[in-house]
């Protein structure tokens, strides 16, 4: 495979990575403040599911194609990408999944509003990459 594929799958990984991101933190996160104490495992066990469905393929190939391109090109602008996918990374599983953990035994404000608070900078660093890993592209 070619750099311009490596770039091309970093880029798309990111940008679903960003707009998954986006739609939590304005919609989807909101939303569960919303909801009933004893509806809640319900719902929050189908986000997880649905939500993990989305992502699961963007986790993996994004740091695996953003460090390819980082290592080949030896761009500053591709290592800035990486780390910011690594940031992103980084919220998702050492915080992100552990908020998710404590919502799936009961509804807790506190960790819906760590959640919403990690989230956005998930969103933004993903965002960054996203359009880092664009300008690549272009190069």
């Amino acid at each position: 495979m070619s750099l311009g594929t490596f770039v091309t799958i970093a880029i798309v990984a990111a940008f679903v990575l960003a707009a998954v991101a986006w739609v939590c933190q304005v919609y989807q996160y909101p939303r569960f403040y919303s909801f009933a104490e004893s509806d809640f495992p319900a719902f929050h066990d189908s986000h997880c599911l649905i939500v993990g469905l989305i992502v699961g393929l963007p986790l993996l190939a994004a740091p695996i194609a953003s460090g390819y391109v980082a290592v080949i090109s030896r761009e500053p602008i591709a290592w800035v990408a990486l780390a910011l996918g690594l940031v992103g990374h980084g919220i998702t599983f050492l915080h992100s999944a552990g908020c998710h953990a404590a919502l799936n035994s009961a509804w807790n404000r506190e960790v819906i509003d760590q959640l919403l608070a990690s989230n956005l900078w998930r969103s933004i660093a993903w965002s960054l990459q996203a359009v880092l890993s664009l300008w690549l592209l272009r190069r």
